[in-house]
């Protein structure tokens, strides 16, 4: 757990990319950014946020798209993103723009962020989505336990896990498809 004097966008970043790395997740290079948003929106069934977006995004925070690789290619995606305090209202009020979220409400390096946002996740392989699924767990419950988070779901099932595994609810302000789950004391992780 960070201490009140570490806890900002870069000490998260730096904690993401700690706790990502041994499960084999990492930055993607340029190159592979397309192809990465192309397979998860394959995956999800929906569009996801743009290269531009995800370049702008990762130019404040770089560890908001970390991707794993397997068989040759990118096999799957974990984005977040570290967040200021007006972005929470905007979520809940149903008008955050995921496809394209607003630069002014990404916390920057210096600054404490208020809450994260699972942003995306998505996995071809079997492994990838292990992977997903423990890196999510030790993010929730270790890495960025202290800070409040928020997701929406794209799949049934990526909502039942979200649920049952890390701790989300639907938040009480918004409609189903926006998940909440508060900051971990001791003792709660899987």
């Amino acid at each position: 757990m960070p201490t009140t004097n570490s806890r900002t966008s870069a000490h998260y970043s730096a904690a993401l990319l700690t706790t990502a790395g041994p499960l084999g997740f990492s930055e993607p290079v340029d190159s592979e950014v397309e192809d990465a948003l192309r397979m998860a929106e394959r995956l999800m069934g929906c569009e996801v946020a743009t290269v531009e977006a995800l370049s702008e995004a990762r130019s404040v925070q770089p560890a908001a798209m970390l991707v794993r690789r397997d068989e040759g290619g990118v096999s799957a995606l974990v984005a977040t993103l570290l967040l200021r305090p007006q972005a929470e209202e905007k979520l809940l009020s149903g008008t955050f723009d995921g496809r394209r979220p607003d630069k002014d409400d990404l916390s920057e390096a210096a600054e404490p962020p208020s809450f994260y946002y699972i942003w995306g996740v998505a996995a071809e392989t079997k492994m990838g989505r292990w992977a997903i699924g423990e890196l999510c767990r030790r993010l929730r419950f270790d890495a960025l336990a202290d800070l409040p988070a928020y997701m929406k779901a794209a799949t049934p099932a990526g909502r039942r896990g979200a649920i049952v595994r890390l701790g989300f609810r639907p938040a009480a302000a918004s409609s189903d498809d926006l998940l909440v789950s508060p900051p971990m004391t001791s003792g709660q992780g899987a």
